[in-house]
């Protein structure tokens, strides 16, 4: 019988408002099959308003209700043993999302993105008995490569970004400081069985 490997993590949940359901089963001796839907559960997490957001920023799911989408990688395992020491992850993203500005008199501007990313981890694991806490840090590089330039200043820019009042004058970016790559860190509590 494969082990199998259920977690949440929760500081994702809390500072994205995206919660991922870590969904793990083991292939072969030391190879692991992961899946990760996400959910939206937040409109407005602290992370989307952290740098010059002074207007009414939100996000959705756009795919089948509250579900973004899904990841799938692949998982190889150190130290020979499933859910136990270092890892190294490779996979691909799914997500699909909305972003919305808004004010008092209604709705800005809309953009939605699909991120689709190959992306590669390290991970590590840690169990006692039937619960595992474990981590990771990665690096993704986006292959749905939408661009979005609304500031007059950078006609050349490589992002998605969304007009934040109704002048035009505020521009937020909503795909990330190192955009087409993006880093990525996962912590995970959940349970072996």
């Amino acid at each position: 019988m494969p082990e199998i490997s259920v977690r949440v993590d929760p500081f994702n949940w809390l500072l994205e408002g995206r919660l991922g359901l870590e969904l793990e089963t083991q292939l072969w001796h030391f190879v692991t099959l992961e899946f990760v839907p996400v959910f939206v559960t937040s409109k407005s997490p602290p992370t989307l308003k952290y740098a010059s957001y002074n207007s009414n920023l939100t996000q959705s799911s756009n795919g089948i209700g509250a579900i973004a989408g899904t990841a799938v990688d692949v998982a190889f395992w150190f130290d020979g043993k499933p859910f136990r020491g270092y890892a190294l992850r490779t996979g691909f993203t799914n997500y699909a999302y909305t972003y919305n500005s808004d004010d008092v008199k209604g709705p800005i501007d809309q953009v939605s993105h699909t991120e689709r990313e190959f992306f590669a981890m390290l991970a590590d694991s840690s169990r006692w008995g039937a619960f595992t806490i474990g981590g990771g840090i990665g690096i993704g590089y986006e292959l749905n490569k939408q661009t979005r330039c609304l500031d007059p200043n950078k006609p050349d820019c490589s992002a998605i970004q969304l007009s934040l009042d109704r002048t035009a004058t505020n521009v937020g970016e909503v795909s990330g400081w190192l955009y087409p790559f993006d880093l990525m860190a996962r912590f995970s509590l959940g349970v072996v069985f």
